[in-house]
């Protein structure tokens, strides 16, 4: 099995993701697993809109969720000519539920303020890069999987002792498939 980690600046623009598409066509024959990190400097970003969140500086909150979702949506129209394809919806949700998170009051807990939203740019990067390497065809016999996101809710639902178990359950259910798709996002 070999494992690909592309960094976010492996992975920060439409050009860098179709970079992706031709390393990975060089093992097709393989199984392969591809982690991939927030695009670019989205951590930063979204660290950014965590700090304005937490201090209810909503301005500058509002201004830097559009300029993340704008840098999102143009790598998405980099990729994609096809308007009504599915990424453009499941990106659109992923900012919908960031942007609900966001219009809750913060907890007072940071470090759970914190893991509800960092994990966004890995979901957002994750599922683009998914999309695309569907859409190109990079395995032929096996689509590549975007299957973190609901678990990762699912996962938020249990109690913490529960959580460690139910984590390693989902990651095993993902070594079931040849060719795979990880994020770093934590659960919470």
């Amino acid at each position: 099995m070999l494992v690909f980690k592309f960094g976010g600046a492996s992975v920060k623009s439409a050009e860098a993701v179709k970079n992706i598409v031709k390393i990975l066509q060089q093992y097709k024959k393989d199984q392969i697993v591809v982690v991939v990190s927030a695009m670019g400097k989205t951590t930063n970003a979204i660290e950014r809109i965590i700090e304005n969140y937490v201090s209810g500086k909503s301005e500058a909150l509002n201004q830097e969720y559009s300029d993340l979702k704008a840098y999102h949506l143009e790598v998405v129209n980099g990729l994609f000519d096809d308007k009504d394809h599915r990424v453009f919806t499941d990106v659109e949700k992923l900012f919908g539920d960031m942007a609900g998170r966001l219009a809750k009051e913060p907890t007072l807990n940071y470090d759970y303020d914190y893991d509800q939203l960092i994990c966004f740019g890995e979901l957002l990067s994750t599922t683009i890069i998914a999309h695309f390497l569907n859409f190109s065809k990079a395995r032929s016999n096996n689509p590549w999987l975007c299957r973190l996101r609901p678990s990762i809710r699912f996962v938020s639902m249990l109690s913490l002792e529960e959580r460690p178990k139910a984590f390693c359950a989902m990651m095993t259910s993902l070594m079931e498939y040849s060719a795979r798709m990880v994020t770093r996002a934590r659960p919470t």
